[in-house]
Order: C-alpha cells, then structure tokens, then sequence
C-alpha cells in the first residue's frame, strides 16, 4: 500500500455514482476513498481492497498429504506422559509408526519414522 496515493475522501451522490461507476471504481482502486450520499447523507464508501488474492479452492491439496491409520493410536507412557506433565528423562519411546508429510516442491508425500531420528535417550 506504500506505492498508492494518500486517501482523498469525495462525496459522491448516489446519481452521479451510478453514471461514474467504473471510473470511481478504478479511483479506488488507486487509494482514494469515495463516500456514497443520498439525498445529501453518506450512505456506502467505495474503498480499495486490502487482500486480493483468490479465495482458496476446497481440495486443491488432495492427494498430497498421507496419514497413516495409527494416527490416533494412544501414545506410549513415557510419552503421554510428557504431554501430561510426568517426568520423561531416561525413558525412549519406541513408537515405530510413522505419519506423513509433504515435500514443499512436489506431491509425493514423504515419510518420517522414529528409527530415522538419533537414538540417543536422555
């Protein structure tokens, strides 16, 4: 928004607004702010778009994402544990399922597994 001009607020009757439409349009489009009157009160104000990226597609990223079927599978002791405030230290977690992921350049979802982490325990 730097590269626009400073916001001029115009009055603009409801008539003349009808007739100007796409010119007043491009104007705010360039930063301006119009205010909309009818019958001598401000009614609308025609204003630039903060955001105008498109809206997103539901499904766009379908097929890029794997969760395997032990996603919701209760976690270890030593590890709920964790979650739930318990001492965690000289204990491993030896969950072997893995979960999904995705590279940031393709489709093809790749997978992590605690046997590809170091096997160091604290």
């Amino acid at each position: 928004m730097s590269n626009r001009r400073p916001v001029v607020r115009e009055t603009v009757s409801l008539y003349d607004a009808k007739t100007r439409l796409s010119a007043l349009v491009e104007r705010a489009a360039e930063g301006e702010e119009i205010v909309i009157s009818k019958s001598g009160k401000p009614k609308a104000k025609l204003v630039p778009l903060d955001d105008v990226r498109p809206l997103r597609t539901p499904g766009k990223g379908s097929g890029m994402w794997h969760v395997e079927d032990d996603f919701d599978a209760p976690l270890p002791a030593d590890t709920q544990a964790g979650f739930d405030g318990g001492e965690t230290r000289g204990s491993c977690s030896t969950r072997t399922s893995s979960f999904g992921g995705t590279r940031a350049s393709g489709s093809t979802p790749r997978r992590w597994t605690p046997s590809a982490m170091p096997t160091k325990c604290t």
